[in-house]
């Protein structure tokens, strides 16, 4: 998917384009020790997900950058921070002071502090949030062989990477969720790319970043089937983790976008054989099939972007009505195993 990172320097603002394959996250993996509360999956309370406010935590330091406040935050987030410095100022050497002086720059520009404020308006809560995790989480401990999600985070990023994952820990940017008509996000982004920044979607979010870094593990050298199944594992997972949302919101369809899919399925489908793309380990090729996009470009373009996961979708749905199969046995099949069993043929 195509991101726009920005970064604030100096009351300028730089931009640069990355390119990422995930649907809908760019997800940064960072190795090391997890913070100390969140040593494992296992680790916290079943019962209520709490999410925990860094963004507050930091916000807070920021206005009020004094020894008491420094300490908190080192002693809260010993290891996150460097991980978050990474991501923030290109810096995660957190044990020196230049550090938080950087972080106290970055965060003065003056867009990205209105940013940060409304980011803690429109976020002032998120218990109905953690009302939904908690629901997903039970759900997780029941197909996933006594599993569970880790310590969930939120940071402000500054229109950078949407998900960081670290051992035992996920952290969302919340000011990649301020709605697709928030204005700051007209001049960096696409129409296509906004709507999938809508608050609502913080939920799904965090349970996709738990699913790719848990659960649906990429192959080496994918081929686009490979990533069709992949993102399709996914959406599926989704689906039964969030049995009462709408399947247009787990991918992220307007629903006429989702009638093009269904209604041309037979053609989407035929098109990538005859292309012989199926097997097409491009990226370039892959990316037009999965890539965030006003429309598939090996399609047309009245097709809806990311046509090529909502197939992937559909082969999966295919392969558990079949096959009866369970989620632990759906995340074990190979691509190419799980497209024979499924007897797909739109």
């Amino acid at each position: 998917m195509l991101y726009l990172q920005v970064e604030f320097e100096s009351g300028r603002i730089m931009k640069y384009l990355i390119c990422y394959i995930a649907l809908s996250l760019s997800l940064i993996s960072c190795t090391g020790q997890s913070d100390s509360r969140a040593a494992n999956n296992k680790a916290h309370n079943t019962d209520q997900i709490s999410i925990i406010r860094f963004d507050k935590d930091l916000h807070s330091y920021i206005k009020d950058p004094s020894e008491s406040n420094l300490t908190g935050l080192k002693n809260k987030y010993k290891n996150f921070l460097p991980a978050f410095g990474r991501v923030t100022i290109n810096n995660s050497d957190s044990y020196r002071s230049e550090f938080y002086t950087r972080l106290r720059q970055y965060f003065s520009n003056q867009m990205l502090s209105k940013i940060y404020d409304d980011a803690l308006t429109t976020f002032s809560d998120f218990s109905s949030y953690e009302k939904e995790l908690t629901k997903a989480n039970q759900l997780i401990i029941e197909n996933f062989q006594d599993q569970q999600l880790p310590f969930l985070f939120v940071h402000v990023s500054g229109f950078k990477e949407n998900v960081m994952v670290l051992p035992g820990v996920i952290s969302l940017s919340v000011d990649k969720y301020l709605g697709q008509n928030y204005q700051a996000y007209k001049q960096f982004f696409e129409d296509y790319q906004r709507i999938q920044m809508q608050p609502n979607l913080i939920t799904r979010d965090f349970l996709r970043a738990w699913i790719l870094s848990e659960q649906v593990k990429a192959v080496e050298t994918p081929s686009l089937l490979d990533e069709m199944i992949k993102e399709g594992k996914t959406l599926y997972i989704l689906s039964q983790l969030l049995p009462d949302w709408e399947e247009t919101n787990l991918i992220s369809y307007t629903s006429d976008q989702m009638k093009w899919c269904t209604d041309n399925e037979k053609d989407i489908w035929k098109i990538i054989i005859k292309k012989n793309h199926l097997y097409e380990q491009d990226y370039q090729i892959i990316n037009k099939y999965i890539n965030d996009a006003p429309y598939t470009a090996t399609l047309t373009t009245d097709s809806p972007g990311r046509a090529g996961i909502w197939v992937g979708w559909q082969i999966v749905k295919a392969y558990m009505t079949k096959n009866k199969a369970s989620l632990s046995q759906l995340v074990n099949t190979a691509s190419q195993q799980l497209l024979k069993d499924s007897g797909y043929n739109p």
